[in-house]
């Protein structure tokens, strides 16, 4: 054998030599270690190359920094509830400026009595809206909602016309659905909105709706007006049966942190 040779065999032996008594040293100390600090360094062990699994996974699908590790599951910061400026730490919200029957030529069957407005804590207002139906409906055989958009103040001057829209198919179950923008307005009808709709006094307490929703599907920016939103619905001799017109200032309010996110 060479000399050369032989001298990197010696050093290959000495090399292994010293890497098993490295070996022995680390298994003898984690044995005279107590089981609970053995268990713990496992845990730390095992919390840490989650972590790296995660990271991995959030590198490869692209995530943002936004997001972050949290137990093994990525959670974005806006859904934390940390209070931080954006699209969403802001809600579209009414401020209501009157709520009306509409007038006489209508022959609508619906009076409004009285309304009274609560404002809560965090700003946002809730009518609650008190009616008399004088006609019973089998089913509702058209859905209006019809839109004006003022400057300012409410008058002749300072309101145009802006849009209409109507439904004529299956309108009972599109007016009860709970997944439109108004489900908020019809849930809050006491004795509770169906088809038949009976005559007698109604009361729609604490009235909500989805207005971000709503400007979504208009497709338009709606703060900085007053609206008058009319909603009309037709029976099944296509007579006006309920006809209600909500005068709204729509504005954006923003969350506090101790609010969180919906």
């Amino acid at each position: 054998m060479p000399p050369h040779a032989a001298r990197w065999t010696v050093a290959a032996h000495l090399l292994c030599l010293s890497l098993l008594v490295l070996v022995r040293t680390v298994v003898q100390d984690a044995a005279a270690a107590a089981p609970a600090q053995v268990m713990e360094n496992l845990e730390v062990m095992e919390k840490s190359w989650k972590k790296i699994r995660v990271m991995e996974v959030m590198k490869k699908s692209g995530k943002s920094s936004a997001e972050s590790w949290n137990g093994g599951l990525v959670v974005p910061q806006e859904r934390r509830g940390l209070g931080r400026a954006g699209p969403r730490a802001t809600k579209l919200v009414a401020r209501y400026h009157g709520v009306h029957s509409c007038p006489p030529s209508t022959h609508s069957a619906t009076d409004i009595l009285n309304y009274s407005i609560y404002e809560a804590p965090d700003g946002y207002q809730y009518p609650t809206v008190y009616s008399n139906v004088t006609r019973r409906a089998w089913l509702w055989n058209s859905l209006v909602v019809s839109m004006h958009r003022c400057r300012e103040s409410v008058s002749s001057n300072t309101c145009e016309y802006f849009a209409t829209w109507r439904w004529d198919v299956g309108v009972c179950a599109l007016v009860l659905s709970k997944t439109q923008f108004w489900s908020g307005l019809v849930q809050s009808v006491r004795p509770p909105a169906a088809c038949p709709f009976e005559k007698g006094l109604y009361t729609m307490e604490n009235v909500s709706m989805d207005y971000e929703t709503a400007s979504k599907l208009i497709s338009l920016r709606m703060e900085g007006n007053i609206w008058l939103v009319k909603f009309m619905l037709n029976d099944q001799n296509d007579r006006n049966h309920i006809c209600t017109r909500y005068d709204l200032e729509m504005v954006r309010f923003r969350r506090t942190e101790h609010a969180g996110v919906e």
